[in-house]
C-alpha cells in the first residue's frame, strides 16, 4: 500500500477491499508471494503455475512509474 508523507493512508477497510479484491480474482492462496520490480522481470517470466494483475486494477494500489 502507498503512504502519505510518513505515515500510512490506509484504513482496515482500505486493507480488506484490497484483500476481497485479490482473493476473488484467483484460486491460488499461497504462502509466499514474491512481487517484482521493473528490474526483476526475468525471474517473474520463469515462473510456473503462476498470475499476475495490473497495479492500476487492483484498488488502493498506487500506479506504478516504470515500464
Amino acid at each position: 500500500m502507498h503512504t502519505k508523507g510518513s505515515s500510512c493512508c490506509c484504513s482496515f477497510e482500505d486493507y480488506k477491499l484490497t484483500t476481497e479484491w485479490l482473493l476473488n480474482q484467483t484460486r491460488h492462496r499461497p504462502k509466499v508471494a514474491v512481487i517484482c520490480g521493473s528490474g526483476l522481470g526475468l525471474l517473474a517470466e520463469g515462473a510456473t503455475n503462476k498470475q499476475t494483475f495490473r497495479y492500476q486494477d487492483i484498488p488502493n494500489f498506487p500506479v506504478s512509474t516504470g515500464e
